[in-house]
């Protein structure tokens, strides 16, 4: 190999890669010495001159202080198998598939052309992958990704006319490995609507098509990267790693041992009151005996200012003094949907309401008045009202017009909404459940919809007034006809907004969407003043910091924890811990307000304007002492 003359450095391995070059000579480091190794090597070089002392690049000693990478390559085995991204669509895969190569223990991936790319994104999803998000490279063509490959494997679902090497990935993994001791391997993926093209499987040694329903053959991107890194696995030994011991062996609690014990301890909580708050502010609420708790249930999401925030509490004084209600809509009315439709343009009428799950059941009703259909495709928790639950007391002919949309499911979601087809009067969806929807997600159903003349609605209780002033559709850029707005809208007073397209909305003439509080203004005067203060304070910017921070220590957490803490579930403006089990949850709950932190076991926990950074590390501190005392 080629070295500099006059710096000894090595040429870069992979032409067109984007990495960094050294500060004295401009030269590109190789490929084989990563950021992370060059920091620590000169850290301990200049170490060793400080203590008046130089030892050989061969001491043992440095070569285990300092992660040097030949050092590392002989003693645990060169990495030598590539992930290659032809032309990724979505940022959120790429995210999944940085994730996976660290679940792994992989750590090359290069994107070909992709649409989009910023590894601080790609960092907030997929957590603690600095050092794979170092080593991403980036390419023009797909030539160049693979020129200092042996071995290339291309993976595609569809089946080709043209003759190939065709594998399953068990069998291609032993080969994988194989092909990897004489240098790196390519495992080449297309982009996520069309696969890879005819030119790109030409460049393939073998073909690798993952054995799947023939009805239903397309995988998402990152789960197809995960089968095969997970094959890679097994093939290299993973799977004879033991487990972990239990922490201790014991006989297992029989179901009478368990009832008492959650009766002996809901009575003793009953009986100091545990349950009940004398009052609120901040994000801190005080129970009947004065204790005082951090607060991150926050209403179920329906206070993003705080607790009795100062200008929503003179606002709602205001229209206290002047009456509450009356016989005529109020003035403040029009004014509010004025500013909203402002802010949010796609609302160009709407109508308000109480609760959230009274405006969605409105704007199914709407979208039914106008397409004169009765089937509803859903996604998320929609409210309790019949139209979209099952069980005791709900009609099976009105369970019957009802059927369930797979989150994030691009394939299944254009299947369901085209077999519906001219019988679909709605699609509601939540925008988000539990994690982001990609892209292409959201885009299918505004296609899917259009195509098939159905309203597509964004139930926005929960993302509306917290991922942004509009919510998701404002985030993600994908438009519904109808939105459905509520909780945060006006920091904990009771009002709810179903709004859209004037067409649309134009349907309440045509049916009865009513409530008997409609002229009660209170809330009214609360959400003008929520609207006004997050136009002016950033609150949806701080949400979104101090729910990073909240995020990343419950991902540190887990991974502390992993015996106890089985996952970290939600966004940034909106997270959870999944527990190993039901009983080790209630421990956790238990653990935080005995310490004075009312933290939710299940989605979701909520950061407000009221929570800054001390407050978060406070709260996490608190949940490292408690997660560390369960046994």
């Amino acid at each position: 190999m080629l070295r500099d003359e006059h710096c000894g450095c090595t040429p870069p391995a992979t032409p067109r890669a984007t990495r960094t070059a050294c500060g004295e000579h401009g030269c590109v480091p190789s490929a084989d010495m990563s950021w992370w190794d060059e920091t620590n090597a000169e850290v301990g070089t200049r170490k060793a001159e400080h203590q008046g002392e130089r030892r050989s690049a061969n001491d043992p000693s440095l070569l285990f202080r300092v992660p040097h990478s030949a050092f590392r390559d002989w003693f645990f085995g060169r990495m030598s198998i590539v992930v290659v991204l032809h032309e990724p669509q979505d940022l959120v895969n790429i995210a999944h598939v940085v994730r996976a190569l660290k679940n792994f223990g992989f750590r090359d991936l290069r994107l070909v052309s992709p649409r989009e790319y910023d590894p601080y994104r790609v960092e907030g999803i997929a957590h603690q992958t600095q050092d794979v998000l170092a080593r991403v490279a980036r390419f023009d063509r797909l030539e160049d990704a693979l020129l200092d490959c042996v071995h290339v494997v291309g993976f595609t679902a569809r089946g080709r006319t043209a003759k190939r090497n065709l594998q399953r990935p068990r069998a291609a993994a032993a080969e994988i490995l194989t092909r990897g001791e004489a240098g790196p391997v390519g495992l080449l993926f297309g982009r996520e609507d069309k696969g890879l093209p005819n030119a790109a499987l030409d460049r393939c040694h073998r073909v690798v098509t993952i054995p799947t329903s023939p009805a239903y053959p397309s995988l998402n991107l990152a789960h197809a990267v995960v089968l095969m890194l997970y094959e890679l696995a097994l093939a290299r030994g993973e799977e004879d790693r033991p487990f972990k011991a239990p922490r201790r062996e014991g006989p297992p609690a029989t179901v009478d041992d368990l009832e008492r014990l959650f009766a002996d301890a809901e009575a003793a909580l009953r009986g100091i009151e545990f349950f009940k708050t004398r009052r609120a502010a901040g994000c801190r609420v005080w129970d009947t005996q004065g204790r005082e708790y951090v607060d991150y249930v926050m209403a179920l999401g329906a206070v993003a200012l705080g607790y009795g925030h100062p200008e929503v509490n003179r606002a709602a004084g205001r229209a206290i003094a002047a009456g509450v209600a009356g016989p005529l809509p109020p003035v403040l009315e029009e004014a509010l949907a004025d500013e909203l439709a402002m802010r949010i343009p796609w609302l160009e009428q709407m109508r308000f309401l109480k609760t959230g799950a009274e405006a969605v059941a409105a704007a199914v009703r709407l979208a039914r008045v106008a397409t004169g259909r009765e089937r509803v495709l859903g996604c998320g928790y929609h409210g309790w009202l019949d139209w979209s639950q099952g069980g005791e007391g709900v009609p099976a002919a009105t369970r019957a017009l009802y059927a369930e949309l797979p989150f994030n499911d691009v394939e299944a979601t254009r299947r369901l909404i085209r077999e519906t087809g001219d019988r679909l009067a709605v699609v509601v969806i939540e925008p988000v459940v539990v994690v982001e929807p990609t892209r292409e997600w959201l885009e299918v159903l505004r296609q899917e919809t259009t195509r098939v003349g159905a309203v597509l609605v964004f139930d926005e209780i929960k993302t509306a007034f917290r991922l942004a002033i509009g919510g998701a559709a404002e985030r993600y850029g994908v438009r519904p006809d109808l939105a459905v707005l509520g909780k945060a809208i006006a920091n904990g007073f009771p009002l709810a907004v179903v709004g859209g397209r004037a067409d649309l909305m134009a349907g309440v003439a045509r049916t009865w969407i009513s409530s008997t509080l409609a002229t009660e203004s209170v809330a009214l005067a609360a959400a003008q003043a929520t609207v006004e203060v997050f136009a002016h304070e950033d609150v949806c910017g701080h949400l979104h910091r101090m729910g990073t921070r909240l995020l990343h220590g419950l991902h540190r957490l887990h991974h502390k924890h992993a015996d106890v803490v089985t996952g970290v579930g939600g966004i940034a403006e909106m997270c959870f811990l999944h527990f190993a089990s039901e009983n080790i949850s209630r421990d956790v709950a238990r653990g935080c307000a005995a310490r004075g932190l009312l933290f939710k076991r299940t989605a979701y926990n909520f950061v407000s304007l009221a929570h800054d950074e001390e407050t978060v590390d406070k709260t996490l501190d608190i949940l490292e002492d408690v997660l560390g005392a369960i046994r």
